[in-house]
């Protein structure tokens, strides 16, 4: 459960790992949630899937419905980069 990835997520944060205990973090939260909504989240991120309006809707969903602060902050960011690189699917 999430206490479990809280604890792996320690260990690389004391070895000046921060990303590695991030993803822990990332994992703790995803555990907490149901799995088809997991893979909702998985399917929305790959590229070209969704518009940037279903992206910002699931970030805000994340942090709302589930306190997902982590992988709303994921979501925003794949966004950010998928914008950029033109890998939003269009209106």
């Amino acid at each position: 459960g999430p206490e479990t990835f809280e604890l792996q997520a320690q260990v690389p944060e004391k070895h000046g790992r921060p990303q590695l205990a991030l993803n822990f973090r990332r994992a703790a939260e995803l555990t907490r949630m149901p799995d088809e909504e997991v893979l909702k989240i998985y399917n929305a991120l790959r590229p070209g899937r969704s518009t940037k309006e279903e992206l910002l809707i699931m970030a805000k969903e994340l942090e709302k419905k589930y306190q997902a602060k982590i992988n709303a902050a994921f979501v925003m960011e794949a966004l950010k980069v998928y914008e950029k690189r033109g890998l939003l699917r269009k209106e």
